[in-house]
């Protein structure tokens, strides 16, 4: 069993921005528990939860900060306060099975193709959790477990390469997930909401997507 917990505070300098204030704005607690059990040499059991809570809404909420309430950051709270729908709760649960050169994983599991975080060229299986903001590259948070299937085939012994591996990768798609990206609105987004000028070429994009969430 293995676990952290964090916590993070923003300070605005600024506070002729409508997307930010002046003074403390966010107070972001983050924490993760790991529990992992190995019953054979061959086969583990493992399972993550998450957590991500705002304490801003809390302290700033119920008229406390007018600053707050003005720029309409306090009518974000059902979507920032506190990520707590079963998909954010529980992080990653899977059961694996590893032998000399067969390898299967069967869950909610991460496949890491590559090293980049902000930049994904190739590391492209997993979505990404980017509500917090695109500063945030956490990868225990930015990078979204999915329910899949995963077997894989490695062997050493070839005559035209050192490594040799075939990997298959089944996604069910039972509770799909797509990129959860930060949008416009301090309504939904909170402090997190980008100063972006928005043009008549991407607002229609923006508005079905208000429509959707809601």
């Amino acid at each position: 069993m293995a676990g952290y917990i964090t916590q993070e505070v923003d300070f605005g300098l600024v506070q002729n921005k409508y997307d930010t204030q002046s003074g403390f704005n966010s107070f972001l607690t983050s924490a993760m528990l790991e529990v992992s059990y190995m019953p054979t040499d061959e086969t583990k059991l493992f399972a993550s939860g998450s957590f991500q809570a705002d304490w801003a809404y809390e302290i700033f909420g119920s008229g406390r900060n007018k600053q707050w309430e003005k720029k309409g950051f306090a009518d974000s709270r059902s979507h920032q306060y506190i990520y707590d729908n079963g998909n954010d709760l529980l992080h990653e649960a899977h059961f694996t099975w590893s032998g000399e050169h067969f390898y299967l994983r069967v869950g909610k599991q991460i496949v890491q193709w590559g090293e980049t975080d902000v930049w994904r060229l190739t590391n492209l299986i997993n979505p990404i959790d980017t509500r917090r903001g695109v500063a945030d590259v956490k990868f225990e948070t930015t990078i979204v477990p999915i329910w899949m299937v995963r077997a894989e085939y490695n062997t050493k012994k070839v005559s035209f390469a050192n490594e040799l591996g075939f990997q298959f990768i089944f996604d069910p798609a039972f509770q799909y997930r797509g990129n959860l990206t930060v949008e416009p609105g301090n309504d939904y987004q909170g402090v997190f909401s980008p100063n972006v000028y928005l043009s008549f070429v991407i607002l229609p994009i923006l508005c079905g997507q208000a429509l959707r969430r809601y």
